[in-house]
């Protein structure tokens, strides 16, 4: 009798899942680890649906990123910062 199962075997089983499971699953698994790495929640400010931007604010936020700009690498940058 098989007792164990391979990580491939869980992987083939979680990709026939639904979109609406595999979501469920992932963000069951994202509050987890962020629980168990105690990462604070990123919360973000409820805002008025017709609210005006800034200029300041949307020269800060709206344009291109440079070429160079490693996205990944900031991401994580961020939650490290966050889980301080």
């Amino acid at each position: 009798m098989k007792t164990s199962i391979s990580i491939n075997e869980i992987y083939a089983m979680l990709t026939s899942l639904s979109d609406e499971n595999k979501k469920w699953l992932a963000d069951k698994l994202v509050a987890d680890i962020t629980k168990s790495k105690g990462v604070k929640t990123l919360c973000y400010p409820r805002l008025k649906k017709n609210r005006a931007i800034s200029p300041k604010v949307m020269e800060m936020s709206i344009g291109t990123l440079p070429p160079d700009f490693d996205f990944d690498k900031e991401s994580e940058k961020m939650w490290e910062e966050l889980a301080q």
